[in-house]
């Protein structure tokens, strides 16, 4: 970009949007000027004087930023000099040629200016601002914070940041929002319960905890699991996407909103063959994972395993004659059965 100004170009600061290839550059001069130039992917266009009087040209007093949707943002700066009480903004549709209007009750020179974009476009603030300015009654520096919603502004305060620098010489502080990797998580607890012990042809019965544990809506949720060998899959509640051979897959579980849990019910048939009387028990295990994807962000994940233990089951039966001597027509006859459990 090549453009000639008045003065000399002292700051400059270019944002991308995150949505697109276009780019905002905020560029204020020696002689108090604000002045933007938007990229639209091919050329640079200029918005010259939008304010002819910033509060000081030796500071950047004045930033803009993108909504967290893209494609429109925000240009704030300082300009109503030590006995000011406000700032001025304009809204960029993409380019700031727009009309300026107050906002009110922001006391003090400004010295320095800065927005943060909100990368997560669902939350209630979608930029949030730092200023570093002379307070109306004295040369000590205040460092305090504003916030915009995507209709109105809020003032958090012109000395609400305890750690105030001791001079306006530098930008000295910064702001970030948490990223939605920070926000985001999920759980998966699998439980085995099943009632009584499980023998071949029986029933086992598990469940599967899928809870957000983060800050952000989920959407979609996917939990897979995988039965062992050994196990036939008989029904769930609710019932899978897709069941192939021993794995089963819920594709689309959820949205699932933060703090919210759900709930899988999953039974199974033990097959014929798993134990017998040189083996009489074996543990099988099986294993689920689900997967939650943000608003913003990579994939949150976790898996958990429960075993179930597979029990012989048999009765054998032994009968002997126990006649203590020869019998005849009217005699008595006695037997003896045994019956045991060798399961």
């Amino acid at each position: 970009m090549s453009h000639d100004y008045d003065e000399n170009l002292l700051w400059a600061n270019l944002k991308a949007d995150p949505q697109s290839d276009d780019l905002q550059a905020v560029l204020a001069d020696s002689d108090n000027d604000l002045n933007t130039a938007y990229w639209n992917g091919s050329s640079w266009s200029v918005t010259e004087d939008i304010e002819t009087s910033l509060d000081t040209s030796s500071k950047r007093c004045a930033d803009f930023e993108w909504a967290p949707a893209g494609s429109t943002g925000r240009l704030v700066w300082d300009s109503d000099g030590s006995s000011g009480s406000h700032l001025s903004q304009r809204s960029c549709s993409p380019r700031c040629t727009g009309s300026t209007s107050s906002i009110s009750t922001y006391y003090g020179e400004g010295r320095w200016l800065t927005l943060y974009r909100n990368p997560t476009s669902s939350d209630k603030v979608k930029i949030l601002g730092a200023r570093l300015k002379l307070n109306s009654y004295s040369s000590s520096p205040d460092l305090g914070s504003f916030a915009f919603n995507g209709s109105a502004y809020s003032n958090y305060g012109d000395n609400v940041i305890s750690g105030d620098t001791d001079s306006t010489s530098f930008e000295s502080y910064s702001i970030a929002f948490l990223g939605v990797s920070a926000l985001s998580n999920i759980s998966l607890v699998k439980l085995d319960q099943t009632a009584l012990q499980p023998s071949p042809g029986g029933v086992v019965q598990f469940n599967i905890t899928i809870r957000n544990n983060g800050a952000v809506q989920l959407n979609p949720v996917v939990v897979t699991d995988v039965l062992p060998a050994g196990l036939t899959y008989s029904n769930a509640f609710p019932a899978p996407n897709s069941s192939i051979g021993q794995t089963l897959i819920w594709n689309s579980f959820g949205p699932l909103n933060a703090s919210a849990s759900a709930v899988i019910f999953i039974n199974a048939t033990v097959n014929e063959g798993m134990v017998d009387d040189s083996n009489p028990t074996t543990v099988l295990t099986n294993y689920a994972n689900a997967s939650g994807t943000p608003p913003s962000g990579p994939i949150v994940v976790s898996e958990d395993y429960a075993d179930v233990t597979i029990y012989y089951a048999n009765l054998t039966v032994i009968k002997v004659d126990v006649t203590p001597v020869p019998t005849s027509p009217g005699g008595l006859v006695q037997w003896k059965i045994n019956v045991s459990n060798p399961g």
